[in-house]
């Protein structure tokens, strides 16, 4: 009897073992620290960090605040804290200046630790984003992936940058191994979504949405994004009542502006100038971004006033207007000499 037990007992654990080393070569290797306590508190500001949103984003800063604290040698809880920051400048709760100063820092942490996947991941997105150095971008994220091939996150922000550039076949590939790792995860098909919907392949996009909002209704970048996707189908009560909805979990003037865009496409004028009004008021206090009120002015067909704000932004170096040569919410205004030349500017596709 026991020797069968024995038997039973060790099949179950070769089938275990299996399963879990299966299990682990779809992964990237993310545990860069010895402490169980920090090590803990990292995943758990991975978890925060990938459903989105600004709360979310400063539990998961916090979080990795306490990890590094716990373990001041764990490179990975400095790479994630620069993607923090670079997150909350896209919140516009802090100044690209402040963000490169507080990103450098985490990243010069990070590199007289280790040399890990979140690290290059964290230095090409801030290339991208912060720099608009693209070259560079482009080989952090790879150096990312060749140390990591299951690195989900890594290949999103390369297939968002390949697509940004028109490089649509390449970005395609990236998102099919996202989708193999894991496709039932609400982070990888939102990610995935996103970036569809800057190929125009809306219904693939609106198809990712539905798993993330099955799983998260109450996904502000989710409810978001499908927004977007609805007002290019001119479907828009869907959009109305996604954007009303993420305005109802967080008044970000992103939301306001998406969805003064979707009343001024379907035609209701008076409710996009009153976004713009709130968009004014919302200006006297905190940092409005240009592209905002440029994309109610170009649902409301005044091109004059949208390639100004669009000016502004690229002067700024504003993050939205690195997707403007694929972004169909400007397709009106493709081919206008004046759009061109901000394009140009950008020097990305």
């Amino acid at each position: 009897i026991f020797r069968l037990q024995d038997e039973i007992t060790n099949s179950i654990t070769e089938k275990l073992n299996a399963e879990i080393d299966r299990i682990s070569k779809r992964l990237p290797d993310h545990r860069h620290t010895q402490n169980t306590e920090s090590y803990r508190l990292f995943l758990k500001g991975k978890n925060f960090a990938n459903r989105g949103g600004l709360k979310e984003f400063n539990r998961a800063l916090s979080l990795f605040q306490e990890s590094a604290k716990i373990d001041a040698f764990n490179s990975g809880s400095y790479a994630e804290l620069a993607n923090c920051y670079l997150w909350l400048y896209f919140y516009e709760e802090i100044s690209r200046d402040e963000a490169i100063k507080l990103t450098e820092r985490m990243l010069d942490y990070s590199r007289s630790i280790a040399t890990i996947p979140e690290l290059h991941l964290a230095q090409g997105c801030i290339a991208f984003y912060l720099n608009w150095d693209f070259e560079l971008a482009e080989s952090e994220l790879s150096r990312a992936i060749s140390l990591s091939p299951n690195y989900a996150s890594a290949r999103y922000y390369f297939a968002n940058l390949l697509a940004n550039q028109k490089k649509f076949e390449d970005a395609l590939q990236h998102l099919g191994v996202i989708m193999q790792l894991d496709p039932v995860s609400s982070y990888n098909n939102k990610n995935v979504a996103k970036v569809f919907f800057k190929m125009g392949r809306f219904e693939n996009a609106l198809n990712c949405l539905d798993e993330t909002l099955d799983l998260e209704p109450y996904s502000y970048e989710a409810l978001l994004i499908s927004g977007a996707v609805f007002v290019e189908l001119e479907m828009f009560d869907a959009a109305t009542r996604n954007l009303e909805k993420a305005i109802s979990i967080h008044r970000h003037p992103e939301a306001l502006s998406m969805l003064g865009y979707s009343f001024a496409r379907e035609g209701r004028s008076e409710k996009a100038l009153k976004i713009l009004e709130d968009l004014d008021r919302l200006s006297i206090d905190r940092y409005v971004p240009p592209t905002y009120f440029g994309l109610v002015e170009v649902g409301l067909g005044n091109t004059a006033k949208t390639l100004l704000y669009l000016e502004q932004a690229v002067d700024a170096k504003y993050p939205d207007m690195l997707s403007i040569a694929v972004d169909p919410r400007w397709n009106d205004l493709r081919g206008l000499p004046e759009f061109e030349s901000i394009s140009d500017r950008i020097g990305i596709a």
